[in-house]
């Protein structure tokens, strides 16, 4: 792991949800990071979905939204992140499958 890797990785905070889902805290971003969570899951029809929390005043509240493949809500998350200037890091792939 580079130092740029450890840095960023040093400001996300993991938490697994019991229904599988997986919530990233960006707690130490710099401070034009507008996202405050973001989220990923599978539903049981195998769907992909994604969450962001937004900070408080920094645009809208929540923004949510479903793919059928990981690898397009990945793309579409990656670049949300780079619109609200938040650090990219790595997202594990949800193995549950669950309700979102």
């Amino acid at each position: 792991m580079n130092a740029q890797t450890a840095k960023i990785a040093a400001m996300i905070r993991r938490t697994k949800s019991a229904d599988g889902s997986l919530t990233y805290h960006v707690d130490g971003a710099p401070k034009d990071c507008q996202i405050a969570t973001l989220t990923v899951g599978r539903n049981t029809a195998g769907v992909y979905w994604a969450r962001i929390v937004f900070r408080a005043g920094s645009g809208p509240a929540l923004a949510q939204w479903f793919f059928p493949h990981w690898s397009q809500l990945l793309a579409d998350v990656d670049q949300k992140r780079m619109e609200y200037h938040c650090p990219l890091f790595p997202i594990e792939e949800p193995r549950a499958a669950h309700w979102a």
